[in-house]
């Protein structure tokens, strides 16, 4: 018989850990995916996962709840606040978070370790980023950058310590359905017309199904202790308005250079930054797929009218 391999995951009721649960669970798998009280599992029961109760500040709890010789790991929760007010919560959620779910991943003798990053942990440069690029994340001023990269050296000290086989991912932009976190509502505050200006930066984005399929091919042929950038498309934030509002029909914002109405400090700031990512390690080694702004939004917009919260 084949053996059925198994996957702990956490993130799973967010954006782009339930995509990985759904490809997951499409490829065989027997998926044991994290939850928290108050969160919304309707989702993940119909796709017939095996939910198990935790925290990832409770580290007995994790221990529990994963399975012993379990095949993989895969790390997708975080917290991707950009409110300063949140910096505390958001460094025990990403830094000790991240640290706690390793310490159970080695007691339970998990067999490989997938830890989503984000392109974040590079920073910003002005030349094309890849991933021999020395990164300056600490050197910006927003927390996120910081936490992410503090918890990636966590997993690759554990890495170089022998401790536990890890592959890391840093998706750019991630844009697809489920997302009510960040481009889900950047589209429609868009369509309503909450949002009348933009930043005039430049940004790398990826398609969630690609990002999904690349934690797949993580487990499968990723190189131990390595690292992989995703992304594909690169535009600016005005060029993504304009596909926006071509596919609505509707308004897009101006381009500014100051805060962003509606959006936080720390967003406005990352919307006039620029940043550009080479993906072609993963292309090359995951099979990773680049897919049009064009079919990344369109995809979106297709799941919010799906789901009732646009007409």
């Amino acid at each position: 018989m084949t053996h059925k391999l198994t996957a702990y995951l956490t993130g799973a009721t967010g954006f782009i850990g339930y995509n990985i649960a759904d490809i997951l669970v499409k490829n065989g798998w027997d998926v044991y995916a994290l939850y928290r009280n108050h969160s919304d599992t309707g989702k993940l029961q119909k796709l017939g996962v095996k939910l198990v109760y935790g925290h990832l500040g409770d580290t007995d709890s994790l221990k529990n709840g994963m399975p012993d010789k379990v095949d993989s790991v895969f790390h997708t929760a975080g917290n991707v606040s950009f409110e300063k007010t949140r910096n505390k919560e958001q460094n025990q959620d990403n830094i000790e978070g991240t640290r706690n779910i390793i310490q159970a991943a080695i007691y339970n003798g998990c067999k490989r370790f997938i830890y989503t990053s984000s392109a974040a942990t590079f920073g910003i440069h002005k030349e094309l980023i890849k991933e021999e690029t020395k990164s300056n994340a600490l050197e910006i001023p927003i927390n996120y950058f910081h936490s992410k990269t503090l918890a990636e050296e966590i997993v690759k000290d554990i890495y170089k310590a022998g401790d536990l086989d890890t592959v890391i991912l840093n998706p750019a932009n991630v844009v697809g359905p489920h997302d009510t976190k960040i481009w889900g509502p950047f589209v429609l505050s868009i369509v309503n017309g909450t949002l009348t200006s933009i930043g005039s930066g430049t940004g790398s984005f990826c398609h969630v199904k690609s990002v999904a399929n690349a934690h797949l091919n993580a487990f499968k042929v990723g190189k131990s202790g390595h690292q992989y950038l995703l992304a594909g498309t690169t535009a600016t934030f005005y060029e993504v308005c304009e596909i926006i509002s071509n596919l609505c029909n509707c308004n897009k914002p101006l381009v500014t250079k100051g805060l962003i109405n509606g959006l936080s400090d720390e967003i406005s700031q990352l919307m006039n930054y620029e940043q550009r990512i080479n993906c072609k390690k993963a292309i090359d080694e995951l099979e990773f797929e680049t897919v049009t702004l064009e079919k990344m939004f369109g995809d979106l917009l297709e799941w919010l009218r799906f789901s009732g919260q646009l007409k």
